[in-house]
């Protein structure tokens, strides 16, 4: 009996090692699109992949029609791309507190029907200024969103981290954090109130949640307590975790961000390297 190809996510960093052979042999590259024609696992697109891809038009237009044929080869953009991440993440919320329904994983297929079109376009060589400059001012607002929410998170878990009598576990700070970015959320979404009446402890379980919490908790531990330096690509890396919860597998190469990830604790989603999985589906 057929069963489903495994879903599998992968960060832009995968299409990259990818595309550029590297750290991988000619036979991994091969094995990789072999497996994909043979429909042995099914690699979900993502917005902020497709917006990453399309912002490398901006310095090697080359490379970034390369790239966008890659992944147009190894998914199938029109009906595997997950859902907006905004959406997908305020969705949960809204329903989690009954404000709306739980959104459907994925993107609806007449406009993934049409996106795929366009990047298909692009890949053959024709431009498309708008999708370009969308990319790019979608990408400039979603880390000026990431920054302002992480300056004012750190401050606060500064503050705290200063009073307590040694440095929390990872478990204690992700619990003293919880209330403030999962209130401030609700807030955002409309339904502070009823975060307030029904808290958030039912709200941590849902696995989006989880793993947006989970992996910016992660982040901020690592500044905060870790004294760990803060990453140029954190904002992305943080929406790549928080879509992978769509997959049961999530492939990066960026040892960082996978440690992120498993940190996090997301349930049922394996972490893998590339040279890993390729190891997989050899």
């Amino acid at each position: 009996m057929a069963t489903d190809p495994e879903p599998v996510y992968g960060d832009t960093n995968v299409l990259n090692h990818l595309h550029e052979q590297k750290g991988l042999s000619a036979s991994d590259v091969i094995t990789v699109r072999r497996a994909a024609r043979q429909k042995r696992f099914r690699l979900l697109a993502s917005d902020v992949l497709i917006d990453e891809t399309l912002a490398t038009f901006s310095s090697d237009s080359s490379k970034a029609r390369g790239l966008l044929t890659l992944l147009l080869e190894l998914c199938e953009v029109r009906n595997s791309t997950i859902l907006h991440h905004e959406l997908l993440l305020g969705g949960d919320i809204r329903a989690f507190y009954g404000a709306g329904v739980t959104p459907d994983r994925f993107m609806d297929p007449a406009e993934a029907a049409r996106l795929s079109s366009r990047l298909k376009r692009l890949a053959d060589g024709r431009t498309d200024y708008a999708l370009i400059a969308a990319a790019q001012s979608q990408a400039k607002k979603e880390k000026r969103e990431f920054r302002n929410l992480m300056r004012d998170a750190k401050k606060d878990m500064e503050e705290r981290v200063a009073k307590l009598p040694s440095a929390p576990s990872f478990d204690q700070f992700r619990n003293l954090l919880a209330p403030q970015l999962l209130g401030t959320l609700a807030l955002a979404l409309g339904v502070g109130d009823e975060c307030l009446a029904q808290g958030i402890i039912g709200l941590m379980k849902v696995r989006t949640v989880q793993a947006f919490l989970g992996y910016t908790t992660s982040m901020l531990y690592a500044q905060t307590v870790e004294a760990k330096a803060p990453k140029y690509g954190d904002s992305n890396d943080q929406i790549h975790a928080f879509l992978a919860t769509v997959a049961d597998i999530f492939v990066s190469t960026d040892g960082d961000l996978r440690a992120h990830v498993i940190r996090s604790g997301i349930p049922n989603l394996e972490v893998l390297d590339l040279p890993e999985f390729i190891d997989r589906i050899r």
